[in-house]
């Protein structure tokens, strides 16, 4: 029979106050939350007014194990407010900000109690996680050599003491320290929650992590134990070695024991097991919120992880917030529902470029809005007589699953009074965690802008695969091979194009600010029309014809050396990181058919006005090549 069993016989028995907190306190370690609601209630049915300050506190840390963290924070306040050094309800508090790291609500408890407390043993293991984790090292020294006095044996505080000798300087008194709690408190180091977690540790910090390994797997099939199979199996995956765990529970001695459904849901992750997944997330009671958004996420529930992940963050902790905001962040731009209105100006060709943009999220899906204005601005036009005058209208609808993501766009376009529909797919999959695979197929899209005539009234057709290799999070190699027949707008044959890319960069920071170096080698063979584009020419009334030459080039070959610093993407819907938000980019090409040197540079800011909405500039430039081009883009973008 259980403590709290017992002393719920004993109240019923004696209708006694006092062994009503005796039946909560019991409940509560137990993990009994059910029966601790019923001491509370039992409790209320008193008429005694006030109630004992200890009912008042037992409320307060019911109202912790539901989670209603600020109703908590409020209680035990008003208990303060009524007994000013009520010792069980300052330890609360100090042990609720620290497991929220709350650190402002922190900071305010301790400078407010660590003096006239001071003298209070049951506050110091308070005192001095708060002071540790506030970063006032000299103070927690203080608090656990006090503690370490009255327990000397303890391998807890002397393994948080020498991480505070190591954060004061102090590197080779904490080694010693370590060393002692190794050599000499083995068995009291296995009888903590976490001691095989601090067993290997150590021995990583002495003897290397594969003798760590193997002496903490034999300590643990020695002398198994929930806690310490729990903890092991934690490190292990965390360690991203989930085969281990498998291993280690199909073992005679460990096959018994119940993996939590933390760890039931990594493995399951791992494997990519969505049936396993999606039972865990909808039926397991003890996975926090962002294990279960995360795995949302991953299982490609994009829409739904989003939505809970924000009303979450309305409520979370401070930890919590930052878990999530990882994830969420890179949901961003495919969530976000915003408008955008862009200007462009090749310089060069005298061509501006207007465009609205909408920007809406669907289930696991967004949708994008596109409507385009071209217009040169000056009467030397391409086409002598004709200038320019272009319309279009583009619809994007895009999918996300969990490993892959398909993208349909429709584009209308009308120019030279020439009206046409072109659809594109491009489709995306994560083949693994290191390998994705794209494919892109197209019929009648706006030809690419590789020169002025192309641009203005070319039309192409286009097949293209890549493979992409991630092997770390900073290395990445692309291989793309496309396949293009270009057109005019009135049918014209221009080329045949068969193009091959290789591209390889290396992140050396990530963020603050973000620097990569990346190298890239492009190579193009075009199959001619060897004929005057008749349709084009008749139908723009051209005195000189027109010929594939004026369009494309017989080859194409270069190589390029290059950098981009920055903080985050100007005029990027969604935006992942915060205002402002700048790049620069800068590389050098060798251009193989005309043998020289070619300089690229381009820049960008985004500089936020309204709220979200952001004011951004791009330029890009090219110098000593066959056409050269600025790139003038202002948005406005209202997210």
């Amino acid at each position: 029979m259980s403590d709290s069993q017992v002393f719920f016989d004993l109240y019923k028995k004696s209708k006694y106050l006092m062994i009503i907190e005796q039946f909560a306190n019991a409940a509560l370690i137990e993990g009994h939350i059910e029966k601790y609601q019923e001491a509370i209630n039992l409790a209320m049915e008193y008429e005694t007014d006030p109630l004992p300050m200890s009912f008042l506190f037992l409320k307060a840390r019911y109202a912790i194990t539901q989670k209603k963290y600020n109703l908590a924070v409020n209680m035990l306040t008003q208990i303060l407010m009524l007994k000013p050094n009520y010792e069980p309800a300052i330890n609360e508090l100090l042990w609720l900000n620290i497991n929220r790291n709350d650190q402002l609500a922190l900071y305010n408890v301790y400078h407010k109690y660590k003096a006239k407390m001071a003298n209070t043993p049951d506050l110091w293991s308070g005192f001095a996680a708060a002071s540790h984790l506030l970063g006032f090292y000299r103070d927690a020294k203080v608090w656990y050599i006090k503690q370490i006095r009255q327990n000397k044996g303890d391998p807890a505080l002397l393994l948080n003491y020498a991480t505070v000798l190591a954060e004061l300087g102090d590197s080779y008194t904490a080694y010693r320290m370590r060393a002692h709690v190794a050599t000499h408190l083995t068995q009291e180091l296995f009888q903590l929650p976490d001691s095989d977690i601090s067993y290997h540790s150590l021995i990583s910090i002495f003897a290397g992590e594969s003798l760590a390994s193997v002496m903490t797997e034999k300590a643990l099939l020695n002398k198994t134990s929930q806690n310490r199979t729990q903890a092991l199996f934690s490190y292990y995956l965390g360690q991203n070695t989930p085969d281990k765990v498998r291993f280690l529970h199909q073992t005679k001695m460990l096959k018994h024991y119940g993996l939590p459904a933390s760890q039931q849901l990594a493995l399951a992750l791992q494997n990519k097991d969505q049936q396993k997944v999606a039972e865990l997330v909808k039926s397991a009671l003890t996975l926090s919120p962002p294990e279960r958004i995360t795995s949302l996420s991953q299982m490609g529930e994009k829409q739904l992880a989003w939505q809970l992940g924000r009303e979450h963050l309305e409520s979370s902790a401070s930890t919590e917030e930052r878990i999530l905001k990882a994830d969420l962040v890179n949901m961003h731009p495919k969530m976000v529902h915003a408008s955008r209105l862009k200007q462009k100006t090749y310089s060069s060709w005298n061509i501006k470029e207007t465009e609205l943009g909408y920007f809406t999220p669907s289930e696991n899906a967004y949708w994008r809005l596109f409507i385009r204005s071209q217009i040169e601005k000056t009467e030397k036009s391409l086409f002598r007589s004709t200038l320019l005058k272009a319309t279009q209208i583009e619809s994007v609808y895009g999918h996300i699953s969990d490993t892959s993501q398909i993208e349909v766009s429709a584009l209308l376009d009308n120019r030279f009074g020439k009206s046409s529909l072109g659809v594109e797919v491009n489709y995306r999959t994560e083949i693994s965690d290191i390998v994705t695979l794209s494919a892109i197929a197209a019929k009648n899209i706006t030809a690419s802008t590789n020169s002025r005539a192309m641009m203005t009234s070319g039309k192409q057709d286009m097949l293209s695969f890549s493979l992409s290799l991630r092997p770390t999070l900073r290395e990445m190699f692309k291989v793309k091979l496309s396949y293009e027949d270009y057109k005019t707008v009135f049918g014209d044959h221009i080329a045949s194009n068969i193009s091959f890319t290789v591209n390889a960069q290396e992140v050396l920071f990530f963020n603050d600010l973000g620097f990569l170096l990346y190298t890239n080698y492009a190579y193009e063979k075009a199959d001619k029309n060897e004929f005057i584009l008749d349709r084009i020419s008749q139908r723009l009334h051209l005195k000189r014809s027109l010929d594939s030459h004026r369009y494309i080039a017989d080859e194409y070959q270069k190589i390029s050396i290059g950098q981009r610093i920055g903080h985050g993407e100007p005029g990027q819907p969604g935006a992942i990181a915060t205002a402002p938000r700048y790049w620069l980019d800068t590389s050098v090409d060798y251009n193989f058919q005309r043998a020289r040197y070619e300089f690229n540079v381009g820049t960008g800011l985004g500089w936020p006005i309204f709220g979200n909405d952001e004011l951004f500039f791009l330029h890009f430039g090219k110098a000593q090549i066959e056409l050269e081009e600025k790139i003038q883009m202002y948005q406005l973008a209202i997210i």
